[in-house]
């Protein structure tokens, strides 16, 4: 098993056919779920690889939650992306609650072209006022399996903590397909995808 330590509260494992069978991994691959969700079989499973992966030198778990991510590769193994889960994001990096602005990212994977442009058909009737400004920017990208829809804008700490806007995106995007974290996303894209729509990704493509 080979590791790339992104920073302390996060870490890119890469998982060989052997790796997967050594862990019991083969059905929570298969499953492709973002974790702490799936089955208590498959957490089971995945228990034994996270006690390994806290071992790793630079890598702290901390006693909060771990988000899990797991994309299966072409050679039968996979890559797993773990980030340490932090209660008070805003806070954890200066933020006050009232009138500081930060950037946020959402991101979605699709099993087809015409889920991802249904979803953008689908966020591009939002407003402003529910969600529209985590739209400011928009790309899609494609790895010849799946396709990836990155929305970004800045909104305030104030609107973050309260997750209206999120929620409403998350929402739209987990109708036609699924949210996925955009760190871990983006490191994914970066080495694996192609550029299906650059910039306005959500404007080009509802208008197919």
């Amino acid at each position: 098993m080979e590791h790339i330590l992104i920073n302390s509260g996060k870490l890119k494992l890469m998982l060989s056919r052997e790796d997967i069978e050594r862990y019991e991994l083969s059905d929570v691959v298969g499953n492709g779920n973002n974790y702490p969700e799936g089955t208590s079989e498959q957490r089971t499973a995945l228990r034994k690889l996270l006690d390994d992966a806290e071992r790793i030198p630079g890598f702290d778990g901390g006693q909060g939650r771990l988000f899990v991510q797991l994309y299966p590769s072409r050679d039968g193994g996979a890559e797993v992306y773990i980030t340490r889960l932090t209660k008070e994001p805003c806070a954890a990096v200066g933020f006050r609650k009232d009138g500081d602005v930060m950037k946020i990212t959402k991101t979605g994977v699709f099993d087809e072209l015409s889920d991802l442009i249904g979803c953008c058909r689908a966020l591009s009737g939002l407003g402003a006022e529910h969600g529209g400004r985590i739209m400011s920017d928009s790309s899609a990208f494609s790895d010849g399996r799946r396709y990836f829809l990155v929305l970004s804008g800045t909104i305030s700490c104030r609107e973050y903590l309260d997750g209206v806007s999120s929620r409403r995106i998350e929402a739209v995007i987990g109708e036609f397909g699924r949210n996925t974290d955009s760190l871990h996303a983006e490191a994914y894209i970066c080495e694996h995808c192609s550029c299906v729509c650059e910039t306005s990704a959500v404007r080009m493509l509802s208008d197919m």
